[in-house]
């Protein structure tokens, strides 16, 4: 080589290495170039008084006619060169990823370099090509290899990037046991995890959100998270927990399962529940007053009490029948425009409805019919959403006039024309009709259809 500065590259393998050291300079792997030729083909070439592991230590240095050199500076590459050919290197954007996630691109010097993937000295699947583009897609390596490190080479030579990929985790929850307190207050409800692959659940890192504004990162023991909810009538019931379910890699939670579930909670009648039995008291079913009064007197207080806490005031508070005389069956259905506190049960008989709401027949709607079930559908919606308790009703049609059960249809099944969405209840499930209720018959008969209309409702505590 002729005098002049040259560039002397010794990777940090090389220098890393015992067996390098104490040997004569021909026999270490140094390879020798005119600087000047070296830095056309090197890029990145920066001074740092050292070299970083998985780079090339660059000692320049300027030789005499007479072969003499001496090192007159230092400089360090990011990648390990320097044989008289294209360097290779290969930057991955992660560690570790998910099996699920998208494909990433990977950063290859030289930008066509052929890219493998190994798990030790076995190749696997991993790499794909789009273009000029080379990706890793975490999707193609094969399950026997998760959690395993996986290595890369390009054109052969190896790379010091390497990757794990990690299973979400295969979980089922399902909701359990549904424990009510004895006032029916709250409810304990179960849920039940399983591991589809078996693996330990102490391994996974559990995030609950139990849909009632409560969270926790409870973790099953056997098998088993417990929550207890406050029962809220006014939400039907009905909650929508969800899970999320990582795997925890040193202390890194990764690879998320997400669950979403539904609790489905009963409906119940409790010290704040109002129930109203409005009677049409127009004079044309007046036998059927008596009979609901004496029930209510007795066998409805026996069936409901342990509802109310045994407490006979608090029933008699609630409980009550009230006589209606303008027959505005909706309108009734409304309280009448009344907003007691707490849940509200209306339970109303009637036979014909006020000829404000139709004629001879339902062909044609009528202005007081409009109002009263405009007003009456605000009223339901403000219990599903803003108040914190529910409303249910219940129309029995008592032996009568016959057009008045073809209105109570054609409100409660929305299948007649004149009667279109907005003016009837078919989408409300807050409301059931009873038809051909008999007229002065027994508290006993009274109490049986208040009770399955009830049930039917969602009230399971009235369940025999």
């Amino acid at each position: 080589m002729s005098s002049g500065f040259e560039a002397r590259a010794l990777t940090s393998k090389a220098i890393a290495n015992k067996e390098t050291r104490g040997k004569k300079k021909d026999e270490e792997k140094i390879e020798v170039e005119l600087l000047s030729d070296f830095m056309e083909r090197n890029t990145g070439l920066e001074h740092k008084g050292g070299v970083d592991l998985g780079g090339t230590f660059i000692l320049m240095t300027y030789s005499d006619k007479s072969g003499s050199s001496l090192v007159v500076a230092d400089f360090a590459l990011p990648y390990i060169c320097c044989s008289k050919k294209d360097p290779v290197l290969l930057s991955i954007p992660a560690d570790k990823m998910c099996a699920y996630e998208e494909a990433i691109p990977l950063a290859v010097v030289p930008i066509d370099g052929e890219v493998q993937a190994f798990v030790g000295a076995i190749s696997i699947p991993g790499i794909v090509r789009n273009g000029d583009q080379s990706l890793f897609n975490p999707g193609l390596v094969p399950a026997q290899y998760h959690g395993q490190t996986i290595t890369f080479q390009v054109n052969e030579e190896a790379i010091e990037s390497q990757i794990t990929v990690y299973l979400a985790p295969e979980i089922t929850v399902e909701v359990g046991e549904i424990l009510y307190d004895d006032n029916a207050e709250n409810a304990k409800v179960t849920f039940n995890v399983n591991s589809v692959n078996n693996s330990s659940l102490s391994n996974l890192a559990f995030n609950w959100n139990f849909g009632d504004g409560q969270q926790s990162t409870a973790v099953p023991v056997n098998g088993k998270v417990q929550h207890t909810y406050a029962l809220k009538p006014g939400e039907e019931g009905r909650f929508l927990p969800r899970v999320s379910i990582t795997n925890t890699v040193a202390g890194e939670n990764i690879c998320a399962t997400v669950i979403d579930l539904e609790v489905s909670l009963k409906l119940v009648i409790n010290k704040d529940t109002k129930i109203r039995i409005y009677f049409d008291s127009s004079g044309s079913m007046n036998t059927s007053l008596n009979p609901l009064k004496i029930m209510r007197q007795t066998i409805l207080k026996k069936r409901l009490l342990p509802l109310y806490g045994d407490d006979s005031d608090a029933y008699d508070k609630n409980v009550s029948v009230i006589n209606f005389w303008d027959e505005r069956t909706i309108k009734t259905l409304n309280m009448n425009g009344e907003t007691p506190e707490g849940n509200v049960i209306v339970l109303v008989f009637q036979d014909e409805a006020n000829p404000t709401y139709h004629t001879s027949s339902i062909s044609s709607r009528t202005t007081s019919f409009n109002s009263d079930i405009t007003e009456f559908r605000k009223r339901l919606s403000i219990f599903s959403k803003s108040n914190p308790n529910y409303y249910r009703g219940v129309v029995f049609q008592v032996d009568g006039n016959k057009v008045f059960p073809n209105l109570m249809k054609a409100v409660e099944l929305g299948n007649d024309s004149n009667y279109p969405s907005g003016f009837n209840l078919s989408d409300r499930k807050e409301v059931q009709f009873v038809y051909n209720v008999e007229d002065g018959a027994t508290s006993d008969y009274y109490l049986g259809l208040i009770v399955q209309a009830l049930i039917g409702l969602g009230f399971d505590q009235l369940k025999d």
